[in-house]
């Protein structure tokens, strides 16, 4: 399942109008949910999509680091080294 979060609009370096979606995605596995990320980017006709699932299991957890990505602007290129750096300082 996939609960959008949060939206942002920015502009790009380039002048270009862009829009980032970042949205939880929540996985059930044996009775147990699992919380990741996604962030979809669309600029110019073009979408870019990337997600990280299983980053933790607490649902307020997820939810703060979401905040913190949508803070940030985080985008679709970065967010596997995002979520690494998170992780690696936890």
């Amino acid at each position: 399942m996939i609960k959008d979060f949060a939206l942002r609009s920015v502009r790009c370096e380039n002048g270009e109008d862009a829009a980032l979606l970042y949205s939880i995605v929540a996985e059930e596995t044996d009775g147990t949910t699992s919380y990741g990320a996604q962030i979809v980017m669309r600029r110019g006709g073009r979408t870019e999509r990337a997600t990280v699932r299983d980053v933790t299991a607490s649902y307020r957890r997820i939810r703060a680091f979401l905040t913190q990505l949508a803070e940030n602007t985080v985008t679709p290129c970065t967010l596997l080294d995002v979520v690494v750096d998170a992780i690696n300082n936890y």
